[in-house]
């Protein structure tokens, strides 16, 4: 299964678990230190889920650039290249 899904499921079940702490907190059946470790299992879960999708789309970008690599380079013209082209690509005035 895919990393991401999975991270997902994680972050899922991170989140009930901090809404059942809340609950046994207000309902006096457990102290504020469970919902505070709920509270940074879930903010772990989100961080961890940010940066798997950080990461897939870093190695989508380096695949987009490696395959457009010579296309960029051809689009990317130097200060030489375009007075080179002017000189050789100008109107000609025709005599009269």
């Amino acid at each position: 299964m895919d990393q991401e899904v999975l991270q997902e499921q994680v972050l899922v079940q991170a989140r009930r678990a901090l809404g059942l702490a809340e609950v046994r907190y207000r309902e006096g059946a457990d102290d504020l230190l469970s919902v505070l470790d709920a509270q940074r299992t879930l903010f772990q879960a989100e961080d961890q889920l940010a940066q798997i999708r950080l990461s897939r789309l870093l190695a989508s970008v380096a695949l987009w650039l490696a395959l457009n690599r010579q296309f960029i380079q051809l689009m990317v013209s130097s200060p030489e290249d375009d007075r080179i082209a002017a000189t050789t690509c100008s109107p000609r005035r025709i005599p009269d």
